[in-house]
């Protein structure tokens, strides 16, 4: 994002993750549900993660403190 790149390197699965690649593929996966689709926009706003994607209605919003390891 803006440039910067991370990796996040874990022993243990995260509850929910989003993963996007160079061609602006996202993958949202929770325990329950996955989810792939297309970016067209990305940003932060506050603590959460927003977007639009091709195919789904208006912005989206992840709250960034769910995007987390397991809890305790």
């Amino acid at each position: 994002m803006g440039g910067d790149e991370w990796e996040i390197a874990t022993q243990e699965t995260p509850r929910t993750f989003l993963e996007i690649d160079e061609a602006g593929e996202a993958r949202l996966k929770s325990w329950t549900d996955e989810y792939v689709f297309d970016l067209d926009e990305l940003w932060a706003d506050g603590a959460a993660v927003a977007f639009r994607a091709t195919g789904i209605d208006g912005a989206k919003r992840l709250d960034s403190r769910k995007l987390t390891g397991p809890p305790d």
